[in-house]
């Protein structure tokens, strides 16, 4: 659900099977009767999951501090990481749907049904609050000594960070057009020192030897291959499976073709850019990473000539 509201219903992402997310493409989304392939339909699973997130944050957010065998410490950060997920389960909600269901202290089933909506602005407001809190810093962006969550590599990997926090809320401040904060708040990750860009090689960001590495801000930990798990072969990124061509990386089953980038992507990229030849596979390229005795290209049969 998250892609499809995020790149298919977007100007980035086209869908041609009737099967999957055309609806979403041509914006005639229906919550009450999208379903795929018989099973529960994307814009119902996108909002059930984020909700589910809600209601996890909030038991530990109203309940980690009388914890009697938990330090102070774990606490505050167990505190502060629901904090982080919480704030990115309404963002994601707000700029799916708009006015939404807000709650911070969790409702019964019975208060569920009569629930009203709160105003998306109001929303907003209580996430950039959060956000300063988890991200240890007070209205003015002065760090709080002592305060927040810890910085990257401090913890174990896949944990909310300091980073992190400050991270979601430029990009709050950044949808909101309030340019200066976002600016601030991108300026207060940058000074952390735990983050770069990778200048020489784009494609390290998708290298499973360059996990959790200089780019990355929050990252889920992945483990392929799990018994039992029938999606385990899609490591990190559910991308390349649906837009992929089903020639790449045959011992994954390739990809399937359900999307493809929109015809004016490749020009978003300057011309030699390096960034494009990883991001989108245009008509005539030849993959260079391909596996030892295949070529792996791309025809000129897409109806966009274009592929992930």
């Amino acid at each position: 659900g998250f892609m499809a509201f995020g790149d298919v219903a977007a100007d980035d992402v086209a869908c041609h099977d009737p099967n999957w997310f055309v609806p979403f493409d041509v914006y005639t989304l229906d919550a009450s009767n999208i379903a795929i392939n018989g099973q529960d339909g994307h814009t119902i699973s996108a909002w059930g999951v984020m909700y589910a997130t809600i209601f996890r944050a909030n038991w530990v957010i109203n309940n980690v501090q009388n914890a009697e065998a938990a330090s102070e410490a774990i606490k505050n950060r167990s505190e502060n990481e629901a904090r982080f997920l919480r704030a990115i389960a309404y963002f994601n909600l707000v700029n799916y749907f708009g006015d939404v269901p807000f709650y911070t202290k969790n409702i019964s089933s019975n208060e569920s049904y009569t629930i009203g909506k709160t105003s998306a602005v109001d929303i907003m407001d209580f996430i950039e609050d959060e956000l300063h809190i988890a991200g240890g810093i007070d209205e003015n962006f002065n760090e709080i000594e002592g305060a927040g969550l810890p910085e990257k590599g401090v913890y174990e990997l896949g944990r909310a960070t300091k980073g992190a926090a400050l991270a979601l809320l430029s990009r709050v401040y950044l949808y909101r057009e309030k340019y200066p904060e976002a600016e601030k708040a991108a300026k207060l990750v940058i000074e952390t020192g735990n983050y770069d860009l990778y200048w020489d090689d784009f494609g390290a960001n998708w290298d499973n030897l360059m996990k959790n590495g200089i780019e990355s801000v929050f990252e889920m930990q992945f483990s392929p291959n799990v018994p039992g798990h029938d999606w385990a072969e899609n490591p990190g990124c559910w991308l390349t499976s649906f837009l992929a061509n089903p020639n790449f990386d045959p011992s994954q089953s390739g990809g399937w073709v359900i999307m493809e980038p929109e015809e004016h992507m490749d020009t978003i990229f300057e011309a030699n850019d390096k960034r494009r030849e990883m991001s989108i596979f245009m008509a005539g390229d030849q993959y260079e990473y391909a596996l030892v005795g295949q070529t792996w290209f791309l025809p000129t049969t897409t109806p966009t000539g274009l592929m992930i």
